[in-house]
């Protein structure tokens, strides 16, 4: 191979090589960019999980109020039912007394009779 022929070769390959160190830069540089969308994407994806953890705990919270005022309906309408249980027994009580005063009534009606007759 002559001089010229070589030169022309070695300025062939240094193209050559120039364009693969190019293409080589080229693909570190979209990498790079990929890298940094991806942390961005990470960021908020971390950043929703936190808000998801809020909401969560927020939500547990209300759970446990929720159950709270259900165990607090729960004994207030016990303590109704143990209340009405009371006023029942106490009218059925009041029933058998003007049961009795009827009785009574009626009675003293007939002793009464008795000293007018007389």
């Amino acid at each position: 191979m002559a001089v010229s022929e070589k030169t022309i070769f070695a300025e062939e390959l240094l193209r050559q090589h120039k364009n693969a160190v190019n293409n080589t830069i080229e693909c570190f540089n979209n990498i790079s960019l990929s890298m940094e969308d991806l942390v961005i994407q990470v960021n908020v994806i971390t950043g929703e999980v936190h808000e998801m953890e809020d909401c969560k705990e927020s939500a547990l919270r209300a759970i446990m109020s929720i159950s709270s005022v259900s165990q607090q309906s729960a004994a207030a309408v016990q303590e109704i039912s143990v209340l009405s249980e009371e006023q029942y027994r106490g009218i059925e009580k009041m029933a058998e007394y003007v049961s009795e005063l009827k009785v009574v009534s009626h009675n003293l009606s007939e002793a009464v009779k008795v000293f007018k007759t007389q």
